[in-house]
């Protein structure tokens, strides 16, 4: 199977447990996998034909980050959650997504780490 993948999608969340994490956004950092037949694509040269990752990224960071765009925060207190969310609506975007793979990281989740990281495949 063929792969679009989107590589570090920055989604600035209300994510966290504690009272102080939910305060103010924070970023969550994203690379979702999609697989997909791309084979009409690849000879026709036609977005029609593939996915608009694109329009994808603008439909993930209006439902995950509602806030950036006037709407009432969407809050989530596990990162599973927000990985879920942002595979469920890459498999709802386009019928022609066979399945997804989401791993989402919350850098500075722990101190003396990079980031902590969710990831999970549906289809």
């Amino acid at each position: 199977m063929d792969k679009i993948r989107i590589c570090g999608l920055e989604l600035e969340v209300y994510l966290g447990v504690r009272d102080d994490e939910q305060a103010a956004p924070r970023m969550a950092i994203a690379d979702i996998a999609l697989d997909i037949d791309l084979a009409k694509a690849s000879r026709t040269d036609d977005l029609a034909d593939t996915v608009d990752y694109d329009a994808l990224c603008d439909a993930l960071r209006r439902r995950c980050a509602p806030h950036r765009y006037g709407a009432e925060p969407r809050r989530y207190a596990l990162i599973e959650r927000l990985a879920g969310e942002i595979a469920d609506i890459c498999l709802a975007f386009d019928g022609r997504i066979k399945s997804v793979e989401v791993i989402v990281g919350k850098p500075g989740a722990i101190p003396g780490t990079r980031t902590v990281q969710v990831e999970i495949r549906r289809g």
